[in-house]
């Protein structure tokens, strides 16, 4: 792989930290991970340097673009309980604080040439699948009415579904990635706000879901369902082509001493 470019991930110095934070290993467990926040408090049970890293970085990276680092990092798990000092602290900036601080972690990205999906029209003559129509909604004049007077514009993504009224494509590529297990970039050239349903076969625990790999899907069965269920329901293909994806690298970490 070829490095295009780098630029420094680490926190500056004025960067918030936890005012107490507690880090405990603890045996690994099938129930999936945890996190929490309420009132001052950040909570995480069961959970790895790698899905730290997802989380805190509000799903920037897919698991397979953090790379480096020793293999403990997908293995090792933690109980996380810290103090933020007031309600709406910046919590992600916090946690990736808590990494460089407690895990003497060093990163950096990378843009590097990988394999992605490129998102076209399925059909010679551009005609939509059912599931992807454009929208009638003004968004804005939506947003004024009282709440429960008529359509509002917004989405939802879960495993297996993605439900959104007016809302653009580019919105739906940002959440097709993760079950796609590969970047996708929007081909299509569909301007404008679109009301778009779609279902495919998906083995996540859930709606509500943190994203990462907890999602635990197998890969192949649900990309070749995802794929379906795009031209089908959207008029969509995913076509497999190469470009610069950003690539968080570890440089080095290290294990935190317990408290």
């Amino acid at each position: 792989l070829v490095a295009l470019a780098v630029v420094s991930r680490a926190e500056p110095p004025e960067a918030p930290s936890f005012e107490v934070g507690s880090i405990k290993r603890v045996p690994s467990s099938d129930v999936g991970i945890f996190t929490n926040i309420a009132g001052e408090t950040f909570t995480a049970r069961n959970i790895t340097v790698r899905q730290l890293l997802l989380w805190s970085h509000a799903a920037r990276y897919l698991s397979s673009e953090i790379v480096g680092g020793p293999g403990w990092i997908d293995v090792d798990r933690f109980a996380i309980i810290a103090k933020m000092g007031r309600p709406d602290a910046p919590v992600l900036r916090m946690v990736r604080s808590l990494l460089i601080e407690r895990f003497n972690l060093r990163m950096h990205e990378e843009a590097r040439e990988r394999p992605v999906f490129h998102l076209v029209l399925a059909r010679p003559d551009g005609r939509l699948g059912p599931g992807l129509r454009p929208s009638t909604i003004d968004c804005q004049a939506a947003a004024r009415r009282p709440p429960g007077d008529g359509e509002r514009c917004g989405w939802r993504s879960m495993p297996g579904r993605f439900v959104g009224k007016g809302v653009s494509i580019p919105l739906l590529v940002s959440q097709l990635s993760y079950p796609a297990q590969r970047r996708i970039v929007d081909k299509t050239m569909l301007g404008g706000q679109f009301d778009i349903d779609v279902t495919w076969e998906s083995d996540g625990p859930g709606a509500g879901a943190p994203v990462g790999p907890q999602f635990a899907v197998d890969g192949e069965r649900v990309g070749a369902s995802l794929f379906t269920a795009l031209q089908e329901q959207l008029g969509l293909r995913l076509e497999p082509g190469k470009g610069a994806v950003p690539v968080l690298v570890i440089d080095s970490v290290d294990r935190p001493t317990e408290d």
